[in-house]
């Protein structure tokens, strides 16, 4: 049977032509990419939708979106900050003194397994700080750290790092309140502010004390504001931190975006 002709058939060289362009246009895709993230990787924020309840929906939902951005940046380098609903993060108990890093992977397991509990055949996943001074664990559903790392490998882009949105952001933030008062070490709150969640990390100088994560309405307001400074004990100072709004969905954002976020007075 002969095409129509309204069909366009290439012939086999033509063909081949076609392919190895597809091929070519792919690999300069995945070179320059790989050229553009050398220095400074690309950082991904991957949100999660606060009224899809199911936490394996929201799983496969955040992995459907990173396959997206890596489809559009393959051979990228990347870090990805993970929304606190996929993400749970502890601070080592001051009662507990210095914790060793395999005292405290123990101690997060135990907290993450008793308050949030994982899906049958799954388990978190659970890294914990390498600066002594933080004392901070964070843990992530195995599957979903499993298909992300699955994800990026498939795309061809190098995975460096999967931590809450905010580590890097409330880290430096720290450290210059850490430089600003060396000796009186005093103590300040952070709440990062992402779609209705904020996580609220509690310090002494540089030294994370505590933090936990609370389901937000929507923006805080004074009544929110006022609940959480008697949380974090009278004349601490309050600082906030927001998810820039173009950040609210799924999409890449620069490196350093959102350390440069500036924090604001509560």
């Amino acid at each position: 049977m002969s095409p129509s002709s309204s069909e366009a058939v290439l012939s086999p060289p033509a063909a081949a032509r076609a392919r190895w362009r597809v091929a070519l246009d792919a690999a300069l895709l995945r070179a320059r990419n790989q050229l553009r993230t050398s220095v400074t990787p690309a950082a991904v924020y991957i949100g999660a939708d606060g009224e899809m309840a199911d936490a394996a929906r929201r799983a496969q939902a955040a992995v459907a979106a990173f396959a997206r951005w890596c489809a559009e940046h393959a051979g990228s380098r990347c870090e990805l900050g993970l929304s606190a609903r996929l993400v749970h993060a502890c601070a080592a108990p001051a009662e507990a003194g210095a914790m060793s890093p395999a005292d405290l992977r123990d101690y997060a397991q135990r907290q993450f397994d008793f308050y949030f509990g994982a899906a049958e055949g799954d388990a978190y996943a659970v890294a914990v700080s390498t600066d002594a001074r933080a004392g901070v664990a964070c843990g992530a559903s195995q599957r979903l750290v499993a298909d992300l790392q699955a994800t990026a490998a498939a795309h061809g882009v190098s995975l460096l790092r999967v931590s809450p949105w905010w580590a890097r952001a409330v880290q430096a933030a720290l450290a210059e309140v850490g430089k600003e008062a060396p000796v009186e070490q005093p103590a300040c709150a952070i709440a990062a502010i992402e779609d209705r969640i904020a996580t609220l990390v509690l310090a002494q100088g540089d030294r994370i004390q505590r933090l936990w994560a609370e389901p937000l309405s929507g923006e805080p307001d004074a009544a929110v504001l006022e609940q959480w400074r008697q949380r974090i004990g009278t004349g601490v100072p309050l600082w906030l931190l927001r998810l820039p709004d173009d950040l609210r969905q799924h999409a890449p954002l620069l490196q350093g975006r959102l350390a440069g976020n500036p924090l604001q007075k509560a």
